[in-house]
C-alpha cells in the first residue's frame, strides 16, 4: 500500500503535465462548441459544467493515445481526431443517431474530425512555437467564412432540427472564447517539456475519464436520446477500427531512439498573432453570413457542406491504404 507522503508526491509530480491538459481541454471546448457546434447559447449553468467534464475526460484519453501511441505525425492525429468526432456526436452533440450515414460523415468523421485537428494544431502553434505564423494568415479568413456560412445554413439541412443563433448573437462568443483559449496560457504554469509519461494515463485517471463517459452514454440511454442502438454499434465498430489502425501504426513503425515528447516554449508574439486575428475571422464570418441564398440553397452551403461529406468519406480508407503502403515498405526495408 502506498504512504500518504508517495501518493502525495505522485501528484505533486503528475501536477506539471495537467496545465498543458487543461490549455489543450480549452482549445478543444471553443473548437468543438463556438466555431463548429452553435447550441452553446442553449446551455445552462449545469450543462456547461457537464460538457466542460466531458471535454476534459476526452482530451486525457486523447492525449494519453497520442503519447501511448508516440503520434508524431498528421496520420495519426488524424485518426485522434476521428475518435473524438465520433464520442461528440455520439455524446454531445448526438448527430450521430439522426440521418444516417450524412450526419456521421458530416459531424463525426467531417466536421468534429477538422475541429480535433485545428486544435492539435493551435496547440503547437499557441505552446510550442514550431509552427509558423504565415499559415494562420490564410486559415483565419478561410475558417471565418465558413464559420458564417454554417452559422446561416446549417438549420437549413434536413438532418438539423435545432435552432441555430444569429450571427450577431453567437460571434462575440466565439470571439471571446478564441481569444480567452490563448491569453490562457499566461496564468498557468507550464513545464519546459511534455514526454511521453506525462500523457499516459495513471489507472486513477482511466478511472476518471472512462467513468465520466461511461456515465455520459447511461444517462444518454436513459434518457431516450440514444434511440438508435444500430447506430451506437455503428460508433463503437469505427472507434474499434480507428484504435486497431493505430495500434498497427506503432508496431509497424521504426522504433523511435529518441523519447517521444513535446517542448513547450510559447512565445510572446505568436501570442499576440493569435489574438489579432479576431478582426479578420470576425470580418470573413459577417461576409459568409451575407452571401446570397434562395430560400432553403445556397451554392455556398451546398459546397461547404458537400466539402465536409467529401472530407468525413474519404480521409479514413485513404489513411487505411497510406499507412497499409507505408507498413509493407518498412517490412521491405527491413527485409533488405
Amino acid at each position: 500500500m502506498p504512504t500518504n507522503q508517495t501518493f502525495q508526491s505522485l501528484i505533486t509530480d503528475r501536477l506539471p503535465s495537467w496545465t498543458p491538459r487543461l490549455g489543450f481541454t480549452v482549445l478543444l471546448l471553443t473548437f468543438g462548441e463556438f466555431v463548429a457546434w452553435h447550441q452553446s447559447s442553449t446551455y445552462s449553468l449545469l450543462d456547461w459544467l457537464a460538457v466542460a467534464t466531458i471535454y476534459l475526460a476526452l482530451t486525457m484519453i486523447t492525449l494519453d493515445l497520442i503519447a501511448r501511441f508516440q503520434i508524431h505525425d498528421w496520420i495519426g492525429i488524424l485518426l485522434i481526431g476521428g475518435i473524438f468526432g465520433i464520442a461528440h456526436s455520439a455524446l454531445i452533440s448526438l448527430t450521430f443517431y439522426h440521418n444516417i450515414p450524412i450526419n456521421i460523415v458530416l459531424h463525426a468523421t467531417g466536421l468534429q474530425t477538422l475541429m480535433f485537428m485545428l486544435t492539435y494544431a493551435a496547440f503547437q502553434f499557441l505552446y510550442t512555437n514550431t509552427i509558423p505564423p504565415q499559415p494562420l494568415f490564410i486559415i483565419t479568413p478561410i475558417l471565418g467564412l465558413g464559420y458564417g456560412i454554417s452559422l446561416k445554413w446549417l438549420p437549413h439541412l434536413d438532418s438539423i432540427n435545432l435552432p441555430v443563433p444569429e450571427l450577431g448573437a453567437a460571434l462575440p462568443y466565439t470571439i471571446i472564447a478564441l481569444i480567452a483559449s490563448a491569453l490562457i496560457i499566461f496564468i498557468m504554469r507550464l513545464p519546459a517539456e511534455i514526454k511521453r509519461f506525462d500523457w499516459m494515463l495513471l489507472p486513477m485517471e482511466w478511472v476518471f475519464s472512462g467513468g465520466v463517459i461511461f456515465v455520459t452514454a447511461l444517462l444518454r440511454f436513459n434518457g431516450g436520446y440514444i434511440d438508435s442502438p444500430f447506430a451506437f454499434t455503428i460508433a463503437l465498430v469505427i472507434l474499434a477500427m480507428i484504435l486497431l489502425l493505430l495500434w498497427f501504426i506503432h508496431s509497424t513503425q521504426p522504433k523511435q531512439k529518441i523519447e517521444w515528447g513535446i517542448k513547450l516554449a510559447p512565445h510572446q508574439q505568436t501570442i499576440i498573432y493569435w489574438v489579432t486575428m479576431f478582426l479578420p475571422f470576425a470580418l470573413a464570418a459577417w461576409l459568409g453570413y451575407q452571401l446570397p441564398g434562395d430560400g432553403k440553397y445556397s451554392l455556398q452551403g451546398t459546397l461547404l457542406f458537400g466539402a465536409l461529406i467529401a472530407f468525413g468519406i474519404l480521409w479514413l480508407p485513404i489513411v487505411s491504404t497510406l499507412i497499409s503502403i507505408r507498413a509493407f515498405s518498412e517490412m521491405g526495408r527491413q527485409q533488405y
